[in-house]
């Protein structure tokens, strides 16, 4: 019998992500894990992150503090700047937030946990699993937006932008990975 995994693929979508936090917050306090791939995509990395450390505690805080730092100038873009200023962000969230990296390691023992990227020569995607190196890196990556964010992610001395550039949905490598059920959480509504 073929083995037939569950995937659950969280999109970007900056503070459109407050969204995505409110179902993985749900889903802890139902205990509902049948998942054996996590694959986020810009922001979907760091909401997959909190769902896999298990803590719905200042979830809304998590999104929102960006709003309240100082992460924010259009006018750096006339002097070369990050416009917004995105590595700061992650190392004061990590910071302030202190996410356990070992609690995402126990509560991923068989299961797959991949950071979609874009890199920034080739423009194709990239999957980075986490286990493989360190994970801040990743996660910092997969949100970097060209043109707003100019200080370079680098993973391996090539820079990387985010994920959504190249594969914002990444349903068809989660059906590679051999994942049969795959549930999407979208932040955009495409109006028709």
């Amino acid at each position: 019998m073929e083995n037939k995994k569950t995937a659950l693929i969280v999109e970007g979508g900056g503070q459109r992500g407050v969204f995505s936090f409110g179902i993985t917050d749900t889903f802890i306090n139902k205990n509902y894990d049948p998942f054996d791939i996590y694959m986020g995509v810009s922001n979907g990395v760091a909401v997959l992150c909190w769902y896999l450390i298990r803590e719905t505690d200042n979830n809304l805080e998590k999104m929102l503090y960006a709003a309240k730092g100082n992460y924010l100038s259009y006018k750096n873009i006339f002097i070369g700047k990050d416009i917004i200023k995105f590595h700061q962000m992650y190392e004061d969230g990590e910071k302030m937030f202190k996410p356990s990296m070992e609690k995402i390691k126990n509560n991923l023992k068989g299961k797959d946990y991949i950071a979609v990227v874009t890199d920034a020569i080739e423009a194709n995607a990239e999957y980075y699993s986490f286990g493989d190196g360190e994970w801040m890196p990743k996660m910092i990556a997969s949100g970097t937006l060209p043109i707003l964010v100019r200080t370079p992610s680098l993973i391996d001395g090539r820079r990387k932008f985010d994920g959504g550039v190249a594969d914002p949905l990444p349903v068809k490598k989660a059906y590679e990975m051999g994942a049969k059920k795959i549930i999407v959480i979208r932040t955009y509504e495409k109006k028709i």
